[in-house]
């Protein structure tokens, strides 16, 4: 698709965990951002996504922001940036994080199984 994923200051790391119990919001929307200790969980409880700090980084504003080819920003989780519109990221039971376009009905713009270097890394 020709669109990548960038953190802003490298600060967004997906990671997968397999919970034992609990559900909690799978979906980030310009409104509702989250940052550094905090994260989204799918709907079953299975995967998770969050943010963290590098200890020795001068860089600590947690936004996650994905922009397109030319740079120009798709979507922001709202830290520092302003997303243009109103795409939103939802995390699914299968560890795909999706950004829909919530203008049109909620098409996708990107899905990170769409790229061949995903990873499930398993002991964090």
């Amino acid at each position: 698709m020709g669109k990548t994923i960038s953190c802003s200051v490298f600060l967004a790391l997906v990671t997968c965990f397999y919970l034992q119990f609990g559900t909690a919001l799978d979906t980030i929307t310009p409104s509702k951002s989250i940052k550094d200790p905090e994260f989204i969980i799918s709907q079953s409880g299975v995967f998770r996504l969050g943010f963290f700090s590098f200890a020795n980084s001068s860089n600590h504003d947690g936004n996650l922001v994905v922009l397109n080819g030319k740079t120009e920003i798709l979507w922001s989780s709202n830290v520092t940036n302003t997303a243009p519109n109103t795409t939103t990221a939802q995390l699914l039971d299968s560890g795909n994080l999706i950004l829909s376009n919530g203008d049109d009905g909620g098409s996708s713009l990107w899905e990170s199984f769409e790229d061949p270097s995903n990873a499930f890394i398993e002991t964090m």
